[in-house]
């Protein structure tokens, strides 16, 4: 999967809950819905998540799983996008000492084969990243690498406080390399203070437009729990 990626978020005492957002462009323009089913498991961490996206007609054009029983940044995943038959996984070894990132696309696969190491951050691990450091985050800059299924590498960032007020903070990450910067500048995503429920995303989308190039977008969440 591309660099982005679709978020999740953790709430207390629930079983399981949506996610759901609008991905539109720096001019308004609606780009697409996203659709995140979240299950939690008995110690009310993320065991699973399904996701969905839908194109302005309702259709789904691609489907995202994850499974965080191996790793919880760097989860067992399968991605599809049926716009370019292209499928994207992740999948962990027996011995869970490595995993393999694998790019299929038009019948071409390319897998490289990698060693976890606590910075490492794959897909839908992103918002578990963010969770599991909300409090150092706010104290200092930690670094993280962000894995790109398509490029079959990892890319490093930085983290950190942008701001904060009574009820909101947004956390800021930008990519290390200043000629990558030309690409990627950086990713904005903002909480909840208090629960905190993922509100919005602005950076680098995880899906490609319909042409199959890379695209910005701005996203804003509700979070939909099970009665």
């Amino acid at each position: 999967m591309s660099i982005l990626i679709s978020l999740f978020i953790s709430i207390v005492w629930a079983s399981s809950f949506q996610l759901e957002g609008v991905a539109k462009s720096s001019s308004g323009e609606f780009l697409y819905r996203e659709l995140h089913r979240v299950d939690l498991n008995s110690e009310n961490k993320v065991k699973k998540i399904q996701a969905t996206y839908f194109n302005s007609e309702g259709e789904i054009f691609a489907q995202l799983e994850s499974r965080f029983d191996q790793h919880p940044t760097i989860p067992t995943s399968t991605f599809i996008d049926h716009r370019f038959d292209l499928k994207e996984k992740v999948v962990w070894s027996d011995d869970k000492q490595k995993f393999e990132l694998t790019h299929i696309e038009d019948g071409k696969k390319n897998t490289r084969e990698f060693r976890p190491k606590d910075e490492m951050i794959v897909g839908q691990g992103f918002d578990n990243f963010i969770r599991i450091n909300f409090e150092k985050l706010q104290q200092q800059s930690i670094p993280l690498s962000i894995g790109v299924i398509s490029q079959q590498r990892f890319h490093n960032f930085s983290g950190e406080l942008k701001e904060k007020n009574e009820t909101t903070i947004s956390f800021r990450l930008r990519i290390n390399n200043i000629f990558a910067r030309l690409f990627v500048d950086q990713i904005i995503v903002e909480y909840d203070l208090e629960t905190q429920d993922l509100l919005s995303y602005r950076g680098l989308s995880n899906l490609n437009d319909n042409n199959g190039q890379s695209q910005n977008v701005f996203i804003q969440y509700q979070v939909k729990r099970d009665e």
